[in-house]
């Protein structure tokens, strides 16, 4: 498997001009935290919530005096290109998934895929993490391939934690296990292998058994 079978050609992006207000707006609609900013055909980088928490927090909004007022207008005037980083790596469609899931799950959660110089396309985390954990778990039962209903069931399964922890937060596996309809211990089975890949992280509580928790953006 090729880094383009698994990459999105199709995914949302902003122009260098967008105001900050329809970014968020986006965000929200496509549930979505990142994705990537060009100039025309020019790509300038990656924006991301945890990057906009990075810009205003530190530098704007820290020491704020609570008695002067926000300034909204300055706020709602910033434009995608003052937002966008450019990431620390990038991929190549020829490249084997193999070869660059460890360090895609330990990278920026959107990822772009250049040839030619241009982006062709993207590789979010947990589209390439969930390929290779199915992979494994196919492995795992002992089979050459996973069964298409089980294959599809456990794409879904993943799909779905990893969904209900990012919008939540942090959310306990019992919940997940009674949304989903599975067992609890196949939610923590499957947490601990998103752990592994860096797509959430775990803990335990006294009362309340594990929670998943979600990691942002870096």
């Amino acid at each position: 498997m090729i880094v383009r079978d698994i990459m999105r050609t199709n995914f949302v992006s902003f122009q260098a001009d967008d105001r900050l207000k329809h970014i968020l707006k986006v965000f929200a609609e496509k549930k979505v935290s990142s994705a990537p900013v060009f100039d025309g055909e020019d790509y300038l980088g990656i924006v991301s919530d945890a990057m906009l928490i990075k810009y205003f927090l530190p530098k704007k909004f820290l020491f704020w005096n609570a008695k002067k007022e926000i300034p909204i207008e300055s706020i709602k005037n910033i434009i995608a290109k003052n937002l966008a980083r450019k990431g620390r790596m990038y991929l190549k469609p020829e490249q084997k998934v193999e070869s660059v899931a460890v360090r895609v799950s330990r990278g920026d959660a959107c990822i772009p895929v250049i040839e030619n110089k241009r982006v062709v396309g993207i590789v979010r985390k947990e589209d390439l993490v969930v390929k290779v954990l199915l992979k494994h778990f196919a492995k795992k039962a002992g089979e050459k391939k996973m069964g298409t209903e089980r294959g599809k069931e456990l794409h879904t399964e993943l799909d779905k934690i990893l969904e209900m922890v990012n919008d939540g937060g942090e959310v306990p596996a019992w919940s997940i296990a009674k949304k989903l309809g599975i067992s609890l211990k196949t939610v923590e089975t499957l947490a601990e292998s998103l752990e592994r890949h860096h797509l959430v992280k775990t803990r335990y509580a006294w009362l309340g058994g594990m929670k998943l928790r979600r990691i942002e953006d870096g």
